[in-house]
C-alpha cells in the first residue's frame, strides 16, 4: 500500500508539473519584438519596427530579406491561423481535431489542391519563386528558433507544426477563392428548388437566374427528379455564402485636395484573429503598406508610394458541376464524349486523431475532381450510377496569381498596374485604382470561362459530364474584361453589382448583388460636392438600410394587439431607417422580417427552407405590394383557409414581439440592435468550447445590417439569427494629396495570441469606424515604436 500511495503521489506530482508547465508556456508565449535574433535564411540584417498597434514595418537590404521578415512577423503573430488554414486546405484537420472534421477533410482532399499548387508553382516567375522561398524561410526560422514559444493553441492541442513550404503559401489564396466562388453550391440548390417549387415559383423566388431561359435535357430532368434534402442536414460552408464588399474612387474634381481619394472595405467572415494582417514592407521599388493575409507573402490590398488599389468580389461563375455516369461493367470508368474513360485514381488516407484512420479514393475526370458522395447529399439523388465532378478555374495548373500579387504591389502607373493583373487567374475581383498623378481606373481580371452558345444551362444547374455541349470554350480574353480609365464622371464605385454594360458580349454570372448598396454609395458621393477623408469615413460607417423605405409602411399598417406591441410600433414610426446599435427599432424590424419570411415561404420550401431562410427584401416587398402571382405565396399550403400577406404580416409581428420579449425582457426601451447584432469574431476551433471561447474569441456590439454600407451579415437560421458574422474586417481610405495621411484598420488585432498586447488592439476602433494612419515615414515610426527587432544572419 505504501508503494501504491507513493506511486499515486508521484503520478499526481507529474500531472501537476505538466499542467503548470503548459500553463506557464501559454502565458509566456508572446513573441519577442525587441532586441536581436540570429536566424538562418537571410542574407543581411533585417529590421522589424512595430508601431503602437503592433503593425510591423520591415526593412532589409534586398526584397528577399524583406519577405523573410514578413514571414517572421506572420509566424510570430499568426502561426496558429496559418497552421489551421493549411490543414483545412489540405484536408488534414482530423489529424489535429479528430473525427468531427472528417467531412471537411474528405471534401478538401477531393479537390486535390495539393496537386494544383505543385503544378502551378512551376509556372511562376523566378522572382516570385525566390520571394516565396524567402518568406517560407522566415516562417520556419520562427518555428525552429530555440526562443520561440508556440502559441497557446499548439500547447492546448499538443500539436507541433511542420515546416512551412512554398506550396502552403499557394494554398492560402485557393482557400480564399473558394469562399468567394460559390456557384457550385448554388447550382445544386437551384436544381433542388426546381423540383420543390416548379419553374414559375422558382423564377419568382430567384428572379436573377430565371429558369424560363434554361433548356434542361430530358436526361437531366430524370436525374433531378430524385433530388432530395434532409432538413436535419447542415451543408458545409453555408456561412461563406453571405458575402459583400464596397469600394469607390473619385478624381480631383470631387475632392477638397484636388487629387483622388479611394476607399475600400472588403467583407469576409469575421474571425479571431481577423483574416487581415496589416504590414509595411520597404522594398527596392519603394514602400508598400496595407492588408496582408498570414501565410501569403504580399500586400493584397493597399498602396505604395505612387498608387493604391481596392477590391470587391465580382462573384464570377467560374465553377461548373458535372454529373458523371459510371460504367456499370467497370466502376473505374466514366462516360465521356468519346466513350468510357478510366478515372484518374489515387488512394489516400485521412489520419484521425483519437480515432481510426479513414481510407479514401480520390478520382478525377476530364472535367475535374470527383466530389465526395456525402457532399450536399449528392448520393441521395445520384445513387450508385453517377457522381459529381467540379470544374473550377482555381484548380488549373497554370495558376499564376502569385505573380500578379507580387507585381501589383510594385506597379508604379496605370499601365504597369493593368499589366500586373494579366497574370491574376482567380478569384475575379472588381479593382478600383488611383495614383498621385490624379488618375483613377477600374479593372476586373481573372480567368472567366466562356460557355458555348448551345449551352442553355448558363452555368445555373449541374450539367451532363459526357456531353461536349457543356464543356468550357476557353476564357474571356483579358483585353475584353470590364475595364475603365479616367471616366468622364470622375467616379467609380462597385458593391458586388453587375459591372457589365448592356451590350457586353460575354456572360460572367447571374448572381450579382442587388444594387441597394451601390445606389447608396452613388447618393452619398453625389451628396457632397468636395470629398475629404472624413466624408469617406462617414460613408464607410453609413447605417441607412434602404429597404426600410419600402417595407416600413407595411409594418406601420399593422394593428397592435397589446401595450408592448403599441410601444414597439411607435419606435418604428419614429425610426429613420438607420441600423444603429443603441436603438431598439432595427431589432424590431429585423425580427418581424425574419418571422415574415418564414410565414411566406417556409411551407413552399419544406425541408429546404432552413437553407434558404433569408430576408429576401425584394421578394417580400413584391408579395406585400400584391404583385401579380405573389398572393399564392402567402396562402398557407397546409390550411383550408385562404391567408393573405397582410394577415401574415400581422401574425409575424405578434410572434416576433413575443420572441423578443422572451429573449430581452418586456420593456422595448431596454432592447438594442447591438445586443443582438453582436459582431462575433470566432476562433477556430475554440469558439465551440465553453470557457476557451471567452479567451480566444471576441464579441462586440455593432452597427449596420444586410443592406447598409457598414454591412453586417447574419444567418437567420442560426442560434443567434442577428449576430454579425460577415463584415468589413478591413477598411482603408487612401488620400493621394498625402499618402501618409491615408487610413486603415482591421477588426481584431495584429496578434492571434490572447496573451499578446496586440490581440484586440483594433476591436473597439473598428466597431466605431475609427482608423489609424497608414504612414511609412521611418522617422515617425521610430519615434513611436514599441519594439525594434533586428534579425541577423546566423553562421
Amino acid at each position: 500500500m505504501k508503494v501504491l500511495k507513493r506511486s499515486l503521489l508521484a503520478l499526481c506530482a507529474v500531472i501537476v508539473i505538466l499542467i503548470a508547465e503548459r500553463t506557464i508556456g501559454i502565458f509566456t508565449s508572446a513573441p519577442q519584438i525587441d532586441g536581436t535574433l540570429s536566424m538562418q535564411g537571410i542574407g543581411q540584417q533585417v529590421e522589424i519596427i512595430r508601431d503602437p498597434y503592433g503593425v510591423p514595418h520591415i526593412y532589409g537590404e534586398s526584397d528577399q530579406d524583406v519577405f523573410f521578415g514578413l514571414g517572421v512577423a506572420h509566424a510570430q503573430d499568426r502561426l496558429w491561423q496559418m497552421e489551421f488554414s493549411r490543414h483545412l486546405a489540405k484536408g488534414r484537420l482530423s489529424e489535429i481535431l479528430g473525427a468531427s472534421t472528417i467531412p471537411f477533410d474528405r471534401f478538401f482532399r477531393s479537390l486535390t489542391l495539393d496537386e494544383a499548387v505543385e503544378s502551378s508553382f512551376q509556372k511562376l516567375s523566378p522572382n516570385t519563386k525566390s520571394l516565396l522561398r524567402a518568406y517560407a524561410a522566415g516562417v520556419n526560422a520562427v518555428i525552429e528558433h530555440p526562443k520561440t514559444d508556440l502559441p497557446p493553441e499548439f500547447t492546448l492541442l499538443y500539436h507541433t507544426p511542420e515546416p512551412w513550404t512554398v506550396y502552403d503559401s499557394l494554398l492560402i489564396p485557393k482557400l480564399m477563392s473558394l469562399t468567394l466562388s460559390t456557384n457550385m453550391f448554388h447550382e445544386l440548390r437551384r436544381a433542388q428548388l426546381l423540383q420543390q417549387l416548379g419553374p414559375e415559383k422558382l423564377d419568382a423566388f430567384l428572379p436573377d437566374a430565371p429558369v424560363k431561359t434554361v433548356d434542361l435535357p430530358a436526361e437531366l430532368v430524370s436525374i433531378y427528379e430524385n433530388l432530395a434534402i434532409d432538413e436535419t442536414t447542415t451543408a458545409l460552408f453555408d456561412h461563406w455564402q453571405v458575402g459583400a464588399s464596397n469600394n469607390w474612387v473619385v478624381d480631383g474634381r470631387h475632392t477638397q485636395s484636388g487629387l483622388p481619394l479611394l476607399a475600400n472595405d472588403p467583407h469576409l467572415e469575421l474571425s479571431s484573429p481577423s483574416v487581415w494582417y496589416l504590414a509595411h514592407m520597404s522594398l527596392q521599388s519603394g514602400d508598400v503598406i496595407g492588408a496582408t493575409i498570414a501565410g501569403l507573402p504580399s500586400v493584397i490590398l493597399g498602396r505604395n508610394n505612387r498608387i493604391a488599389w481596392g477590391f470587391t468580389n465580382t462573384g464570377a461563375d467560374v465553377q461548373d458541376l458535372y454529373i458523371e455516369k459510371i460504367n456499370p461493367d467497370n466502376r473505374d470508368e466514366y462516360l465521356s464524349p468519346d466513350g468510357y474513360r478510366r478515372f484518374d485514381i489515387r488512394e489516400d488516407i485521412i489520419r484521425v486523431r483519437f480515432g481510426s484512420d479513414v481510407p479514401i479514393t480520390l478520382r478525377k475526370t476530364r472535367n475535374g475532381p470527383v466530389l465526395p458522395a456525402d457532399w450536399q447529399q449528392s448520393k441521395e439523388f445520384l445513387g450508385d450510377d453517377h457522381v459529381l465532378s467540379l470544374s473550377w478555374t482555381a484548380l488549373r495548373d497554370d495558376d499564376t496569381t502569385a505573380d500578379a500579387s507580387i507585381a501589383v504591389m510594385q506597379a508604379q502607373s496605370w499601365d504597369s498596374f493593368v499589366s500586373a493583373t494579366k497574370t491574376m487567374t482567380h478569384p475575379m475581383q472588381n479593382i478600383v485604382y488611383g495614383d498621385i498623378d490624379g488618375n483613377i481606373g477600374f479593372v476586373a481580371p481573372a480567368q472567366v470561362p466562356i460557355r458555348k452558345a448551345e449551352n442553355k444551362l448558363y452555368g445555373m444547374f449541374p450539367a451532363l459530364g459526357w456531353d461536349e455541349t457543356y464543356d468550357w470554350d476557353g476564357f474571356i480574353p483579358f483585353d475584353e474584361l470590364p475595364k475603365t480609365f479616367n471616366p468622364p464622371t470622375g467616379k467609380i464605385f462597385t458593391a458586388n453589382n453587375d459591372i457589365t454594360p448592356p451590350d457586353y458580349p460575354y456572360w460572367i454570372t447571374h448572381l450579382w448583388e442587388h444594387e441597394h448598396r451601390l445606389n447608396r454609395i452613388s447618393d452619398l458621393l453625389n451628396g457632397t460636392a468636395k470629398h475629404s477623408p472624413e466624408s469617406f469615413i462617414t460613408m464607410q460607417g453609413d447605417t441607412l438600410s434602404p429597404d426600410t423605405l419600402t417595407l416600413k409602411p407595411y409594418l406601420l399598417a399593422i394593428s397592435p394587439s397589446s401595450d408592448i406591441e403599441v410601444q414597439a410600433l411607435r419606435m418604428i414610426e419614429r425610426w429613420d431607417g438607420h441600423m444603429r446599435k443603441e436603438q431598439a427599432a432595427p431589432l424590431i424590424y429585423k425580427a418581424w422580417l425574419r418571422e415574415l419570411a418564414r410565414k411566406i415561404y417556409a411551407d413552399e420550401l419544406g425541408a429546404q427552407f432552413t437553407r434558404h431562410w433569408a430576408l429576401k427584401i425584394d421578394f417580400i416587398a413584391e408579395a406585400m405590394a400584391g404583385k401579380p402571382g405573389m398572393a399564392a405565396w402567402c396562402d398557407q399550403i397546409l390550411t383550408e383557409a385562404i391567408e393573405d400577406c397582410a394577415g401574415l404580416a400581422q401574425s409575424a409581428f405578434s410572434q416576433s414581439i413575443d420572441d423578443l420579449t422572451e429573449e430581452y425582457g418586456n420593456n422595448p426601451e431596454t432592447w438594442s440592435w447591438g445586443e443582438a447584432h453582436i459582431a462575433v469574431h470566432a476562433h477556430r476551433p475554440f469558439e465551440q468550447f465553453p470557457f476557451l471561447n471567452s479567451f480566444f474569441s471576441r464579441r462586440v456590439p455593432s452597427d449596420g445590417g444586410f443592406y447598409t454600407l457598414n454591412r453586417g451579415g447574419h444567418i437567420l437560421s442560426s442560434q443567434e439569427p442577428f449576430a454579425n458574422i460577415h463584415a468589413s474586417g478591413f477598411r482603408a481610405i487612401y488620400d493621394f494629396a498625402d499618402l501618409d495621411n491615408s487610413l486603415f484598420v482591421q477588426s481584431t488585432g495584429q496578434s492571434g495570441n490572447p496573451v499578446s498586447p496586440f490581440f484586440e488592439t483594433f476591436l473597439s476602433k473598428w466597431a466605431e469606424t475609427d482608423f489609424i494612419p497608414m504612414t511609412t515615414d521611418r522617422q515617425q515610426l521610430q519615434a513611436a515604436a514599441v519594439g525594434r527587432l533586428v534579425l541577423t544572419p546566423s553562421d
